[in-house]
């Protein structure tokens, strides 16, 4: 027999709805997302940096947080449209998370991808171009 989704979903879970594409990647309790912040002058529909934003899940994180981040336990809504725009409803999800922003800026066209385990978060950079062949550093940052 299902469960309604009323009945579980809604203290379980956590959606996020983002106006821009962002880069992510999600490893157990854990979600890093790389945001944009500002746009190129001459490609305004490119962002110009990045800063991490990453979002712990895990229960233990929330009551064991050791000043680091914030809690948030507010609820998350967004409109959720289905039916091919026939039908519209709005979805609120309150699943508990501690959040920890960065305050370093990475340039976008240098940041090619992050990732993260339980103790590390990835970051692979572009720093060179010789030949047409990038050249590329990973950073390795603990969490």
């Amino acid at each position: 027999m299902p469960i309604p989704w009323d009945d579980w979903g809604p203290s379980n879970a956590r959606i996020f709805q983002h106006p821009c594409e962002c880069k992510i990647h999600v490893s157990g309790n854990r979600v890093l997302q790389a945001f944009p912040v500002g746009t190129h002058v001459r490609f305004p529909e490119c962002p110009k940096e990045y800063i991490l934003h990453m979002m712990d899940f895990s229960p233990l994180a929330v009551t064991n947080r050791r000043g680091l981040g914030r809690v948030v336990k507010d609820p998350s809504t967004i409109d959720v449209t289905e039916y091919y725009g026939l039908y519209r409803r709005s979805l609120t999800t309150s699943l508990p998370y501690v959040e920890v922003v960065s305050d370093r800026k990475m340039e976008a066209i240098d940041l090619e991808d992050i990732w993260l385990d339980k103790d590390n978060i990835y970051m692979l950079n572009n720093v060179d171009s010789i030949n047409d062949e990038n050249i590329r550093r990973l950073e390795v940052i603990d969490v």
